[in-house]
């Protein structure tokens, strides 16, 4: 285990919740909010989806990968409708339960299982596509609510042209001839992610006792659609792929690795931006993640037998 890496997140949880009292963070943490999602996420959508692997494999792993995102939300908004009345929390829980976390546990959970994250890059990358479309429909839907038609543009443009260029971008094949710097630049945003935590530590002061017990519930129905109904949602889909074609195994041990993962910190961004439940999200995101790298160690070893070998 990259125990180093993973010690940040509480780190970071921990320091900004004791100094969150200090107004001048507030100041601080706005900057990291516009930082993350007006630089770091178009860039890092740019750079994924502009350097994809083209190989069959990659590409199966690709398609099992976005299924399976898909399927969560179907899922995911079907469970939050009949558990919240409010259009926001709905959003905001549907959110926390599809996006899961796709870099800052998945990458160090890799390399501890596998010996290398090279098994969880294809989920990244359909992570990095679908969240464009998420970034519109959550503009969509902050314009609506706020009657300002004009935000959908101002808030969905960054990450959508992110989308384009890199779609281009890879149609050029230039990604060869760039691939130092853009390793470089991936490494720098991968790491600047972590300070995604600073605003959970920060909202961590807003939340109580009383909204774990509020949202006890949702969190019940929640654990049980990520580390039950999600893991069989993979295996259903490498199963059915294989009937037809064959994929390096090593890939499907990544997309089931993801399906255990917690909530996206990044949800706590968007949830910022759209003013969503900034609460809700942060609160799975705390609860979810510790959770997570436990049920990951103890059960993905005996969930891999399930998978087909071929």
């Amino acid at each position: 285990m990259d125990a180093p890496r993973l010690l940040i997140i509480p780190t970071l949880i921990i320091v900004s919740y004791a100094i969150s009292y200090r107004r001048s963070l507030q100041r601080v943490v706005n900057a990291i909010n516009y930082y993350l999602f007006y630089i770091a996420i178009p860039l890092t959508v740019f750079i994924k989806v502009g350097t994809m692997g083209s190989e069959t494999d990659f590409l199966n792993a690709l398609i099992v990968s976005q299924l399976h995102i898909i399927a969560m939300f179907i899922i995911s908004y079907a469970v939050a409708r009949t558990m919240c009345k409010d259009i926001v929390d709905r959003v905001s829980l549907t959110m926390s339960i599809a996006m899961s976390n796709t870099g800052f546990l998945a990458i160090p959970l890799a390399v501890a299982l596998f010996g290398t994250a090279f098994h969880v890059i294809p989920y990244m990358v359909a992570f990095n596509i679908t969240l464009p479309l998420l970034t519109l429909v959550l503009a969509k839907f902050y314009a609506t609510r706020r009657g300002n038609a004009t935000n959908i543009y101002v808030k969905a443009l960054p990450v959508l042209s992110a989308l384009l260029c890199a779609t281009v971008f890879k149609q050029l094949e230039l990604g060869f001839h760039l691939q130092g710097i853009l390793q470089t630049v991936d490494a720098v945003l991968s790491a600047s992610f972590y300070l995604s935590f600073v605003i959970v530590g920060c909202m961590l002061t807003q939340l109580r006792l009383s909204d774990v017990k509020k949202s006890a519930h949702a969190i019940a129905v929640s654990m049980l659609v990520k580390y039950l109904l999600s893991p069989i949602i993979i295996l259903v889909l490498v199963h059915t792929l294989f009937r037809y074609m064959s994929t390096d195994f090593a890939y499907m041990q990544g997309v089931l690795l993801q399906s255990l993962m917690p909530p996206a910190v990044t949800n706590i961004v968007l949830a910022k931006v759209f003013q969503l439940n900034e609460n809700l999200v942060s609160l799975f995101i705390l609860l979810l993640t510790p959770l997570s790298i436990v049920i990951a160690l103890a059960t993905l070893q005996y969930l891999v037998l399930l998978l087909p070998r071929g």
